[in-house]
């Protein structure tokens, strides 16, 4: 996209990361940028304004479609996974509970793997990760990724605890119409509000 600063958004790496201090630097009040931990290494990515309005754009698309669908649905933000049996954590930007969300203990503290996974994230890369977080994301459960790279949303349905497939429709949600994507992004670019791409998301799903 043309309209946003790359910049702002960097990844870094470091390696041989206890669990321990994984758990430190989240902790720290001050800290700063998304964090994603695979046994030992620790990936620290900065986001910058392209990230942030793109991943809430694709955000408010899912929930407005679950709300005018009747979904019930339970948005978590982006929390952190945290997997201290498998020295895996990671934070989406933005994951859901649609057919799971009745077998949480408590929605506000969330602890896995006593509570179920998301059933959806949404991953935004507009840098490549330096780690590979599908791998995280298959091993902490997550059954479903949206993810944008390249102007593009691809729907990765989760194969075994390493990897996902790619697939043509949301298992999740599978009626929902996944080119929106597409034409919400290219309204963004124009300048539309959100809520002039959510009014025509809506009207365009009656048609």
């Amino acid at each position: 996209m043309t309209g946003f600063l790359h910049f702002a958004e960097k990844r870094v790496q470091h390696t041989g990361v206890s669990w321990d201090a994984y758990l430190s630097l989240m902790g720290e009040d001050e800290h700063d940028g998304r964090f994603a931990y695979d046994d030992g290494v620790l990936e620290i990515m900065t986001v910058g304004p392209e990230h942030g309005f793109i991943k809430k754009l694709l955000g408010r698309l899912l929930e407005h479609y679950t709300f005018v669908r009747g979904r019930d649905i339970r948005g978590a933000g982006n929390f952190t996974m945290l997997r201290p049996d498998l020295k895996k954590g990671i934070e989406a930007d933005e994951c859901y509970y649609i057919q799971s969300g009745d077998q949480l203990q408590n929605p506000r503290e969330i602890k896995l793997p006593r509570d179920p996974p998301p059933d959806l994230a949404i991953e935004v890369d507009i840098t490549n990760p330096t780690l590979d977080k599908l791998r995280i994301y298959a091993a902490i459960g997550v059954g479903e990724l949206w993810v944008y790279k390249n102007d593009h949303v691809e729907v990765m349905t989760r194969k075994d605890d390493t990897s996902y497939e790619r697939v043509a429709a949301s298992v999740a949600l599978p009626a929902f119409p996944m080119d929106a994507f597409e034409t919400a992004l290219e309204q963004q670019e124009k300048g539309w509000s959100d809520n002039q791409i959510l009014r025509a998301f809506e009207e365009s799903l009656d048609q």
